[in-house]
């Protein structure tokens, strides 16, 4: 009589199916992190264009004593933010909106130094219109005048 010797090595189809769902379940954490970190970069690299402009804003009051209307269209960034002049109040100096205009700051996470709505270091402020898809702040200069150099036609 001949022995019919079984080959048993192998995997079966639980076991198989057990390690595609692992796999699915690992890809997808990955692919929500990555997703994450990708927007995370976008709020980190709007919180830097807000503190470019403040800066900018602090070297024209500090030189000339006050903004200009044509320095503020001076600090848009390539079509992707607007900056826009607020108000202006003789105590407490002039306020300047910095707000994302263009795809590059659509649907970002804000950082977490602007996502209670304020940084203590440079003040900046969520505008009351400001939400996590459409970033937009504003900040106060002290001590600064405001002065519309525009001319009309």
């Amino acid at each position: 009589m001949k022995k019919i010797v079984r080959n048993k090595k192998g995997f079966t189809l639980i076991e198989l199916m057990a390690v595609i769902v692992i796999l699915a379940v690992v890809m997808l954490l990955v692919a929500n992190r990555i997703g994450n970190t990708s927007k995370d970069a976008k709020g980190r690299a709007f919180y830097i264009e807000l503190k470019a402009v403040r800066k900018n804003v602090e070297q024209d009051c500090l030189l000339n004593g006050f903004v200009k209307q044509s320095s503020l269209e001076e600090y848009v960034t390539k079509g992707e933010t607007s900056v826009s002049f607020v108000s202006y109040y003789a105590n407490s100096g002039v306020t300047i909106r910095v707000k994302a205009e263009g795809s590059k700051f659509k649907n970002i996470n804000i950082p977490p130094e602007l996502g209670n709505g304020t940084d203590k270091d440079n003040n900046f402020e969520a505008d009351s219109t400001s939400t996590s898809t459409i970033p937009n702040y504003k900040f106060t200069i002290a001590n600064c005048r405001y002065e519309n150099d525009k001319k009309s036609n």
